[in-house]
């Protein structure tokens, strides 16, 4: 079976994987080669928080797969999620029964670093690193 990154990597025609629209759109794409069913929060809006730092939108991409639901914030860095973000996403994952899933990417790829622009992904929940193939466990 295909590495999960290359094949996004083969959807985004290997320009690399930026988590604005059309990354998450490639991600989108992505997921539904593995099975599941994906909705976008359209402009990132997607349940909106207001805190005390401003405006903030935990949910980008809404996937179902085999009856578990993943609410996934999308990023092109890891440190460029806040910790907003990170709590409501968890909370809001874990009120409504999902998991809740942080995806982004490191730019494009480099021959020092292979991995680069390859979406990576981590529950928040259970603080773990996961592959596409973990994404349902």
């Amino acid at each position: 079976k295909e590495n999960f990154a290359k094949k996004v990597l083969e959807i985004t025609n290997n320009k690399g994987v930026h988590a604005n629209k059309s990354g998450e759109y490639g991600l989108m794409s992505a997921l539904r080669k593995e099975g599941f069913f994906c909705m976008r929060g359209a402009g990132s809006k997607a349940g909106r928080v207001k805190t005390k730092v401003g405006d903030k939108h935990p949910i980008d991409i809404l996937a179902i797969k085999d009856g578990q639901i993943l609410f996934i914030q999308a990023s092109k860095y890891y440190s460029s999620i806040d910790k907003y973000e990170k709590k409501y996403l968890k909370r809001w994952a874990l009120q409504y029964h999902a998991s809740p899933i942080l995806a982004w990417t490191l730019e494009k790829p480099s021959k020092k670093n292979p991995s680069r622009g390859r979406w990576k992904f981590r529950n928040i929940a259970k603080h773990r690193n996961l592959k596409i193939e973990g994404l349902c466990e």
